[in-house]
């Protein structure tokens, strides 16, 4: 699974990483260094990849699911494993890995590619895109009212209580979807936000995090 994290972004259209952009800044922490900013990766002793972006040199470990868990008196897994960096290829003790080669690809416990983050867009509003395969499906996203597959859809993740419009909208919405090529991803933060899931592109799916609030930030 990846769980990003992503706040702001400045001049990067997409990702074209060279394997020097990523190094160990610790046992259990990469940072990939971008044009204009840097993002940390981590994964949790689950074998979940957190990418996390680096703002005013620190990162926000209060995302959406740390605060819901506080409110509730709950907790979150937040322990991170120790990482091995191999040619461009950082492991931890989970079955995927994440290979750094002109994009992030996400790849299973043979290697082969599940899935690449291939650009990040700037503003104040934030926009991450990957690759989808031809014959993946995409579920999850919370309580929808169309079809199961959400796949070529749009989706809102914003709760609406509106009866006469609910393509898109949803009472319960949550920023997850769970593929069947093996992996899911999760945007941890609160501001409205929008899932192309092969929608205008049928071979990518892409994030858009509305209003970042730190955007004036770095």
């Amino acid at each position: 699974a990846l769980i990003l994290s992503l706040i702001t972004a400045t001049a990067i259209h997409s990702l074209a990483l060279q394997p020097e952009s990523v190094f160990l800044k610790d046992d259990t922490t990469a940072q990939v260094v971008l044009d204009d900013t840097t993002l940390e990766i981590s994964q949790t002793k689950s074998g979940a990849w957190r990418l996390q972006q680096v703002v005013a040199d620190q990162v926000d470990e209060m995302g959406a699911a740390q605060v819901l868990a506080k409110e509730f008196d709950d907790t979150v897994e937040t322990d991170r494993v120790k990482l091995a960096l191999s040619e461009n290829v950082l492991s931890g003790t989970g079955r995927t890995k994440l290979q750094i080669n002109g994009s992030i690809q996400l790849l299973d416990e043979n290697g082969q590619r599940l899935t690449s983050i291939t650009g990040i867009e700037p503003g104040t509003s934030v926009r991450i895109t990957g690759s989808l395969k031809p014959e993946e499906r995409l579920y999850g996203i919370g309580e929808r009212f169309d079809r199961v597959d959400q796949r070529g859809k749009k989706v809102r993740i914003w709760a609406v209580d509106k009866w006469c419009g609910i393509d898109g909208n949803s009472y319960v919405p949550v920023p997850i979807t769970i593929s069947s090529a093996g992996y899911g991803i999760y945007m941890n933060r609160f501001e409205f936000s929008e899932f192309h899931l092969g929608e205008t592109i049928k071979d990518q799916w892409s994030i858009t995090l509305k209003d970042a609030p730190l955007a004036e930030r770095g």
